[in-house]
């Protein structure tokens, strides 16, 4: 007779348990790739373990502190979720400039990058990549924020008709101009026209009230074709035609040659533009402009934040915006924005439900502590004046309050109304393009060549690019 001493019965027990586990596993969607068999097993009993998704943010410089914090904050929160994975976050800094160059290797290595900001310069290209995945594909929910958001911040989001994330910063380049100036120079109000801009300039400096009445940021950087194309733009000019054939100089694009014809002549011609341009980024127009060097700059809303605090600016009280000079009043807008990178997709659904919590933390809607709003995009509003895609902020008092020390919110808001994407930016070979086509606009700035030569360039450059992507 066999004996039974139970240890058959343990193994009998131990086999069809695991079984059963594993089953429950199965059956209840974990799979074993993504969270491992302990917490596959763990959640099919209801256990109340939740495994932690290691997120890999990438970031560009501004405000480091308060990415950190906000970061911090996420973290907290989602740690108060049972519905979703604890998060912890390593967080990476480029600084702007280079942001692109720097992520490129490790896109390219397969290193993490889950998270991270863009640039609308860089959405086509990264995306044509598969450096980055569109949330939508994922999270179908992120459709919802459209009705919140402007049209041209929309428009900048989306790629082959999806959209790759939420806005982190969205903005207008905007006219400013030092009220004082005006006057002392006998004008009743600032001016509307490029005309009038350089009437108006010119009497400022012959009345010595400044040396060099206009500041923008052309070194070579995004600031440089964002400057020259709201100038382009609120003359009603376009880079190209519905089939994106390059227009530069000619028909509608003919204000692309007029406005940069201007430029040169504001600093060779009529020297009311200093040649230190070419090496001033907008800080640098920010900074100057604050110290009283100039009438005029162009500059997006969230650095005139600073033209009126008495404690760091010698224009205080007297900085104040109005609609873009020219025949529409029209100016670039601009998105930078939080996207998701592919990296998360490979790593498993624990990681992109990760990515899209913080994703939708940093700039969408959320509840933290029973109240539903905008709280970070709120938060870069209010505090730094950081301009915003989402429209029902314009109804928050904080926000109201920060812009309205920034100039006419009325004007404010008109602009973002008249704001315009880029155009052709959703073509993967715009972001070489404009690369190397800063450094054309260099030229005829410095009379190293005529504006039309630099203009047939950028035509040459982006037939290259057509050929070569289509």
């Amino acid at each position: 007779m066999k004996r039974v001493d139970g240890s058959q019965t343990r193994r009998n027990h131990s086999v069809l348990g695991r079984r059963e586990l594993l089953a429950k596993a199965a059956a209840a969607g974990f799979g074993l790739a993504a969270g491992g068999l302990e917490h596959s097993l763990r959640m099919a009993f209801g256990a109340p373990a939740r495994p932690t998704v290691d997120l890999t943010v990438v970031t560009w410089t501004f405000d480091v502190p308060k990415i950190r914090d906000n970061l911090a904050r996420f973290e907290a929160w989602i740690g108060r979720r049972t519905d979703l994975p604890a998060v912890k976050t390593e967080l990476i800094n480029y600084g702007f400039g280079v942001f692109d160059s720097s992520l490129a290797p490790r896109f390219v290595a397969g290193a993490p990058v889950d998270v991270l900001y863009s640039s609308d310069h860089w959405l086509a290209r990264w995306a044509r990549m598969g450096w980055i995945a569109p949330v939508e594909d994922h999270k179908p929910q992120v459709r919802a924020y459209e009705k919140d958001m402007d049209k041209y911040s929309l428009d900048s989001l989306t790629y082959d008709g999806k959209l790759y994330g939420l806005p982190y910063y969205a903005d207008v380049m905007h006219f400013a101009y030092n009220k004082r100036m005006i006057t002392e120079a006998g004008f009743a109000g600032p001016p509307k026209t490029w005309d009038e801009v350089l009437e108006q300039a010119i009497r400022i400096r012959d009345r010595g009230i400044a040396a060099s009445p206009i500041l923008m940021g052309f070194t070579l950087s995004p600031w440089l074709e964002e400057t020259y194309l709201s100038m382009v733009y609120s003359e009603g000019g376009s880079l190209f035609d519905r089939d994106l054939n390059p227009l530069f100089g000619k028909g509608k694009g003919g204000a692309t040659r007029t406005m940069l014809e201007w430029l040169v002549d504001a600093i060779h011609k009529h020297r009311i533009m200093p040649p230190k341009v070419l090496t001033m980024t907008a800080v640098d127009v920010q900074q100057a402009f604050k110290d009283g060097e100039a009438a005029f700059c162009i500059v997006p809303s969230y650095m005139m934040l600073e033209f009126n605090e008495p404690r760091i600016s010698k224009v205080a009280g007297q900085a104040d915006t109005i609609l873009m000079p020219g025949k529409t009043r029209s100016a670039v807008g601009f998105t930078r924005m939080y996207v998701m990178g592919s990296s998360a997709v490979k790593r498993g659904t624990h990681v992109v439900d990760a990515a899209w919590a913080l994703i939708e933390y940093m700039g969408g809607r959320v509840a933290v502590d029973g109240v539903t709003a905008y709280h970070i995009p709120k938060r870069w509003a209010a505090e730094n004046g950081l301009g915003f895609a989402i429209t029902p902020l314009w109804k928050d008092p904080d926000v109201l309050r920060t812009f309205e020390r920034m100039g006419s919110v009325g004007v404010l808001q008109e602009q973002k109304r008249l704001a315009k994407a880029k155009e052709g930016i959703k073509f993967p070979g715009f972001a070489e393009w404009i690369f190397h086509g800063r450094r054309e606009v260099q030229k005829a700035l410095l009379r190293e060549k005529t504006a039309e030569e630099a203009l047939e360039t950028l035509n040459t450059m982006w037939a290259a690019q057509l050929r070569r992507f289509r």
